[in-house]
Formats: C-alpha cells, structure tokens, sequence
C-alpha cells in the first residue's frame, strides 16, 4: 500500500472492478440496435442498425407512392422525430417522412418483417459487487482471468473514519 501509485486520489483509496452494462432503454436511447424475434441485437450502435436496414431490409420495402427507400438518425430539427424515411413517390420526386422509433418499427411490420424490431439501447458504467481491493495489484488479477471491457478503478473512502483508521494501521505494519 505504501509504495503503489496514488493516481491523484486523496486517502484512503482503495480499488474496484468497473465495467459497462448494455441494456434496453426505449425512453432516452443512447443507441439504436436491431432485435430479430426478440433475441440478442444484430446490431447494438446506430451506424450499424441505419446500415443493415438500407443494404437489407429497405431495398425489399416500399409501393408506388413510395419507392427506394433509405433511413437517415435522428434530425435535430425534429426532436421528437428518431429517424427521417427518405424515399422517391410516385413521380420520381425525393421526399422525406420524419418517424420515431415505433413508427420505423410499424412499417418494417407492414412491410414484410414484423420479427425485426429497432430498439433503444444505453451503455451505463457499473461498479462489480462484492469487488474492494487495496492494491491496484491485487484488483488487476482478477482482470486478467476475464475477457469483457472490466477495468480498474480507484475510489476514496471520503470522510469515513473507521476506513482512515484501518488504513493507518495497514500502513503501519511491516
């Protein structure tokens, strides 16, 4: 403990394991995935999901009023709009339709493929239970037997004096 680095955190510090957590967020999305029949995404960023629907799914979708379809993210002209639906109509003329997520995933149904459903997905930063270490040594160890985004971080026990107290003993032994 005496000789480790203090990476610019006060006393006592001690180490975790962090890592980040995916998870369905339909509300306020930091991504767009694209679930089949409700199973693990096919894609879990925005550029993939845009992607995969213009290469895959929109080139078989459309009628005469609609045709060549392409999906573009969000427009911040039009916050409560997630995606633009640009398309040609019947006389050959661009033109765009501004859709949220449910909108997109309601015309990819009537469209043929009511399994694909375009979610919301964020990305959270979760400290691992159960995980305290006071070596930045001894918290790598575990790392090193996982393979997934886990990393260390450094905390402060602020302002806790049982904590202080503890580390001040830990120091001084030899």
């Amino acid at each position: 403990m005496n000789t480790q680095d203090i990476t610019g955190t006060a006393d006592p510090r001690y180490w975790v394991i962090k890592c980040s957590k995916t998870y369905r967020n339909d509300l306020e999305p930091d991504e767009y995935g694209l679930f089949y029949d409700g199973t693990e995404p096919a894609s879990s960023m925005t550029e993939e999901t845009i992607k995969y629907l213009n290469e895959n799914l929109l080139p078989h979708c459309g009628d005469l009023e609609k045709r060549e379809l392409s999906i573009e993210p969000e427009n911040p002209i039009y916050p409560s709009h997630e995606f633009i639906l640009n398309y040609k109509d019947f006389d050959g003329n661009e033109d765009c339709d501004h859709l949220t997520r449910e909108e997109l995933n309601e015309s990819l149904s009537e469209n043929g493929y009511p399994e694909v459903e375009v979610i919301g997905i964020s990305v959270r930063s979760v400290i691992y239970s159960n995980t305290m270490f006071l070596t930045e040594k001894a918290a790598r160890e575990p790392l090193q037997r996982n393979a997934d985004d886990a990393h260390t971080y450094c905390m402060c026990s602020w302002r806790s004096p049982d904590v202080e107290w503890l580390w001040k003993i830990l120091r001084e032994i030899r």
